[in-house]
Formats: C-alpha cells, structure tokens, sequence
C-alpha cells in the first residue's frame, strides 16, 4: 500500500487516493456559516440606516409643520396689523378731510358774511340818497 500526501485546501488527502469529503463539506459549511453572518450584519446595519432614515425623515417632517404653523401664526399677526394700520390711515384720511372740508367752509362763511356786509352797505348808502 502506497501512502500519497497532497494538500488541498489545507486538507491532507491521503491513502488510496480517497479525498476526506467530510472534512472538505465541514470548511464549506463553516465558510458559508461566516458568510451568512457577515450577510446578517450588513442586513442589520442597512435596516439600522433605514431606521435613521425613517427618524431622520420625521424630525424633519415635524420641523416642516412647525414651521408652517409658526408662519401662518405669523401671517394672521400681520394680516390683523395691516387690517389696524388701514383703518387708522383711513382715520386720519378722513379726519383730514373733514378738516379740509371744514376749512372750505369757513372760508365760504367769511366770504358770505363779507358779501353780506357790503350788501348792507350798499343797502344803507341807497336809503341814505334815496
């Protein structure tokens, strides 16, 4: 019997040139076993990011909606102030106005009673020569 050693694989084949299959099978299992390990891992880390995502996504959903309503908040304070700034410029459009209106009043008063005046004037000169 004739002794043969040959390496494959680090597995020692030997004897009558029969290959020891279970320990071949046994490395190939053990290999796959880490390798569906690592596959495990990457799978957790890549659901972890999704995760982180997903969070991510959601703070910065409710930043959004914070914001919207801070700013609609802030529209409606302007709105109101410019609704209060319009009725007090048309205030004071109107007071001023009347003002000129009274004015113009006044000076057609003064011009009716200086007419009047020399109409009176006139009147009390005509019964004088008359």
């Amino acid at each position: 019997s004739v002794s043969v050693g040959v390496m494959k694989d680090d597995v020692t084949i030997s004897g009558h040139g029969v290959m020891k299959d279970d320990v071949i099978i046994q490395r190939q299992s053990d290999c796959l076993k880490v390798e569906v390990e690592q596959e495990k891992e990457r799978v957790r880390e890549l659901e972890e990011r999704v995760k982180e995502c997903v969070r991510g996504e959601e703070k910065v959903r409710l930043e959004y909606s914070q914001q919207v309503r801070e700013l609609r908040t802030q529209l409606l304070e302007t709105k109101a102030q410019l609704r209060k700034f319009e009725d007090k410029e048309q205030k004071i459009y109107t007071k001023d106005r009347d003002n000129e209106q009274e004015k113009l009043i006044q000076g057609y008063q003064k011009e009716n009673e200086k007419l009047y005046n020399e109409l009176t004037h006139v009147n009390k000169e005509q019964k004088i020569y008359t």
